[in-house]
């Protein structure tokens, strides 16, 4: 329940600020598949980061593919791709996501990695960032 009150006022904060920039972390699977739903099903705009440059290149290059295969099947009109694609920028520095009012951290599940992203957040970002993690284990 603790949890259910914590995400219904991170949803309203986001609905009342009407944010429309999101910050990922980490371009794996997680990672990618948040800013693929950003960008497509909320009209975010996305700002992705990684540490690995071929890495965010594979996520974007997987989106596109995605959002190909999405046209391809109806549940997306084809005008769609490259404007929804267009939404997403690649950062080469942790610090470009400091202007983003939400951030989410899909990085890899290790503690340590995770507190050092969240510090580097802590002192890029606004105070009233929301910064979130997307965690299932930590190890």
């Amino acid at each position: 329940m603790k949890n259910l009150v914590k995400l219904t006022r991170c949803l309203s904060t986001i609905l009342v600020k009407k944010m429309d920039t999101v910050g990922v972390v980490g371009a794996g699977q997680m990672g990618t598949g948040i800013a693929l739903v950003a960008a497509k099903d909320a009209d975010m705009k996305v700002m992705c980061y990684d540490v690995d440059w071929s890495k965010l290149n594979g996520s974007m290059e997987w989106i596109r593919n995605k959002l190909y295969s999405y046209a391809e099947r109806g549940s997306l009109d084809k005008s769609r791709v490259d404007e929804i694609a267009s939404r997403i920028t690649l950062c080469k520095r942790i610090e470009d996501l400091g202007d983003a009012p939400l951030i989410v951290e899909a990085a890899s599940e290790r503690e340590a990695l995770k507190l050092e992203i969240f510090k580097s957040l802590d002192q890029i970002t606004d105070s009233e960032a929301i910064l979130a993690s997307n965690t299932s284990s930590i190890r």
